[in-house]
């Protein structure tokens, strides 16, 4: 069976621990899939989340890779110059991973795999006015105005995506939750009063608002990691951070150093509302960390107490001097107990069944599937 991967970057990020995961399912059924991209930070793609070994040929899209990161147009790009290599190569699957469907052409089965419904970017607060809100518009109006390909099948990485994709295109998909959890857990430090934060340097995930949380509780210590993808962004918030005595901020960090972050933290904030689901939740969680998240978005699906979920910057400062010392140890307990939904067995399990019914028909008996399910 020939495999074909499109992801428009990939990084220490979500969505690429999920497409080093399906690599690894591929490669247990004898696969090595072709990976096609505009840019990637390491060519062994496994390496940050810990696999090893994984084998497949890595494709760009462009001669070059040093590109602004702009991730609407990228996806878009994407899938337009993925239409060549699709129709060059032939693949029999084609596992998508840009949240969109747009200019793929019919031929191969596709597994969409949605992150975030590329249409709901119109309710974020950055595109609500001016050239913004014409920006998102346009690329609203140019995605929806293609149908998905022929032999698609659409799985949504959590129940807030699935419904957005009902919503917003209606159509049905499959939950299969990201690989966030390693089986591992560690015991809290509730009383430390040191948060964690990671996430992409850009508007959407809020870390101006995470310096005015920490403005607000002067005797904790806030640690904000993540790559710069918005250099202006990240330019504005180093600013604010060197005002802040309390605030530091590490770009571009190893897996290692997020590791020893999250081992050393008492919690961990979250500050994007659309966030689709939210690895860095689970894998802080099952780090030790307490994570206080928003009461929106799929990251409720991972902290399902009202206790640790706010509305508003003073409902963080609340939640978080709130879940210290013994409170703080029964709710990580909580949100500890339901890690096991989001474990990279589970993943490969459920993708695994969506490949045998998406693939060819003699897949299952040529790698033995049935054992999957």
């Amino acid at each position: 069976m020939r495999c074909l991967i499109i992801q428009n970057r990939l990084g220490l990020e979500g969505r690429t621990r999920c497409v080093a995961e399906f690599v690894r399912l591929l490669n247990d059924l004898g696969e090595e899939p072709v990976i096609a991209c505009l840019a990637f930070e390491d060519p062994d793609i496994g390496r940050p989340f810990g696999l090893s070994r994984l084998r497949f040929r890595l494709s760009p899209l462009l001669s070059w890779s040093r590109i602004p990161s702009a991730h609407r147009p990228e996806v878009l790009g994407t899938n337009f110059l993925a239409r060549g290599m699709i129709r060059r190569l032939q693949p029999d699957l084609v596992f998508n991973s840009n949240n969109t469907w747009a200019f793929l052409p019919a031929g191969p089965r596709y597994i969409h795999y949605v992150h975030f419904p590329f249409k709901g970017s119109e309710y974020m607060s950055r595109f609500n006015g001016g050239i913004w809100k014409s920006y998102a518009t346009f690329l609203n109006r140019l995605e929806h105005a293609t149908v998905p390909p022929p032999r698609s099948h659409f799985a949504a990485n959590s129940q807030f995506v699935r419904a957005g994709l009902e919503e917003m295109y209606s159509l049905q998909a499959t939950v299969i939750h990201p690989p966030g959890w390693n089986g591992v857990v560690r015991p809290g430090r509730p009383d430390l009063r040191r948060v964690v934060t990671l996430g992409s340097f850009h508007p959407d995930k809020a870390q101006l608002d995470q310096i005015e949380i920490a403005r607000r509780l002067p005797d904790w210590t806030f640690i904000l990691l993540g790559s710069p993808a918005s250099p202006g962004y990240t330019r504005k918030v180093q600013r604010e951070a060197s005002r802040t005595p309390n605030v530091e901020i590490v770009l571009s960090p190893t897996r290692q150093r997020i590791d020893e972050e999250f081992a050393r933290a008492s919690h961990f904030v979250h500050n994007n509302p659309y966030e689709g689901f939210g690895i860095a939740a689970v894998e802080a969680a099952a780090a030790g960390c307490i994570p206080v998240v928003p009461n929106t978005g799929g990251v409720r699906e991972i902290v399902e107490s009202d206790e640790l979920r706010f509305a508003s910057i003073d409902g963080c400062v609340e939640a978080l001097r709130a879940s210290c010392g013994d409170a703080g140890k029964r709710l990580l307990a909580g949100v500890q107990k339901g890690l096991h939904r989001f474990g990279a067995n589970n993943f490969r399990s459920a993708m695994a069944r969506v490949v045998e019914a998406e693939a060819a028909p003699d897949l299952a008996a040529e790698n033995g599937f049935s054992a999957a399910k």
